[in-house]
């Protein structure tokens, strides 16, 4: 399967999100946002998958600017990730935690 994004915002806990066969098409470049992004209410396991972001590979981080990410999740337990190249990028994973976690760190 090739295309230029994989987005799910809705992945049940304890799911396995199956990129094995996954090659991105999309380039990042000059933009901020993710080739792959992945939300859960739960814990996800993330495995196989090519992200091609488009920077090239003689690109210094400077140059690269604010060029995207690899895998961004959204995800209030735990993320597992196997098997997954990612390729001109500026990061090639940006894990974010969820407001409601946000809350409960802060109220204890």
């Amino acid at each position: 399967m090739t295309g230029a994004s994989y987005d799910n915002d809705e992945v049940p806990d304890g799911a396995t999100v199956d990129l094995t066969h996954f090659v991105s098409r999309k380039s990042v470049r000059g933009s901020t946002s993710a080739v792959v992004h992945v939300g859960s209410r739960g814990s996800v396991r993330i495995v196989g998958g090519v992200i091609n972001g488009g920077i090239s590979p003689s690109a210094t981080w400077e140059g690269a600017g604010g060029s995207g990410y690899g895998l961004d999740t959204y995800v209030r337990g735990r993320t597992t990730v196997s098997r997954l190249r990612v390729h001109g990028v500026r990061d090639a994973f940006r894990p974010r935690e969820s407001s409601a976690d946000r809350r409960a760190a802060r109220a204890t």
